[in-house]
């Protein structure tokens, strides 16, 4: 498959209406008074009117959340906010990017050079809006289709494969290139080709395969569903909702098994949502969400 024929594929896909949060995250207090009293106003409606953002049918919301004033975690802020979100873009003032170091990759985010001097904000968003809204529209497109998706959501702790490495560094430090489109797809050409049947079956089963030969089915099952509560925290639950920005199943999981003869089995170690090792008995596989909660 080629990055053109699997573009083709999925450019006739269209969002229903979709509730798209645009938040905000920057200690400096003017832009940050702007962007709530302007809102959607500070995207230019040749931009709103292109057929790509017109093809994602969005409602937005728009939120802006200061840190140094702000007695909750951005962690908090954004759980609250996106709640109701099909799709979520963060701006970052570069100060703040540790806040979000544990969330970045369930957001479509930017990181901005804001600084505390006076803007023109419309200037400003006029320059970033563009470019990152079209490439986010792109990867929603992309992520539309279901076998797109399913690896593109692998549990990034436990996936271990250079190619979802390359997909997660594309959608955290490129989301303005202008070639970020052709980048993700290339990457995620590479991970289906890593899509094989297990040894000596007919091949209707097939399995994603990383490089420690941990094998991984994308579950029919509805089962289980994504924990909330302590001990995990917040960021678990971002992560659990949302990946590049999209929300994502929060009632499938992958199972997550080895090869043993003609059997599978699995045991041993394994990093959970908020990095802490987990010690599993030998079993046939592992229940194993996109946020690696298993």
């Amino acid at each position: 498959m080629t990055i053109g024929s699997i573009m083709l594929r999925y450019l006739h896909l269209v969002l229903e209406t979709a509730n798209l949060f645009i938040g905000l995250i920057s200690s400096n207090e003017n832009i940050c008074a702007e962007f709530t009293k302007k809102r959607d106003g500070l995207i230019p409606k040749e931009v709103r009117s292109r057929e790509k953002i017109k093809g994602l049918n969005p409602v937005f919301s728009i939120g802006a959340f200061n840190p140094a004033k702000d007695e909750r975690s951005v962690e908090e802020y954004l759980l609250y906010a996106t709640r109701k979100a099909d799709a979520a873009v963060l701006l970052v003032d570069s100060r703040h990017l540790s806040d979000v170091l544990a969330i970045r990759n369930s957001f479509f985010a930017t990181p901005l050079t804001i600084g505390d001097s006076e803007l023109n904000y419309n200037n400003f968003f006029g320059q970033i809006f563009p470019r990152l809204l079209t490439n986010f529209s792109d990867l929603l497109n992309l992520m539309l289709d279901t076998s797109n998706e399913q690896v593109m959501g692998l549990p990034l702790r436990n996936f271990h494969a250079g190619e979802l490495r390359e997909l997660t560094r594309i959608c955290r430090e490129e989301t303005m290139s202008g070639t970020f489109r052709n980048a993700v797809v290339e990457q995620v050409i590479a991970l289906k080709q890593r899509k094989r049947p297990r040894r000596n079956e007919d091949g209707k089963q097939r399995f994603i395969v990383d490089d420690n030969a941990l094998y991984f089915d994308y579950g029919k099952e509805h089962h289980a569903r994504l924990a909330t509560g302590a001990p995990h925290s917040a960021s678990c639950v971002l992560t659990g909702n949302f990946r590049f920005g999209k929300r994502i199943a929060t009632d499938r999981h992958y199972n997550m098994t080895r090869l043993s003869g003609g059997q599978t089995k699995i045991s041993g170690e394994f990093l959970n949502c908020h990095d802490q090792p987990c010690f599993v008995k030998e079993t046939s596989h592992i229940n194993i969400f996109s946020n690696d909660y298993h």
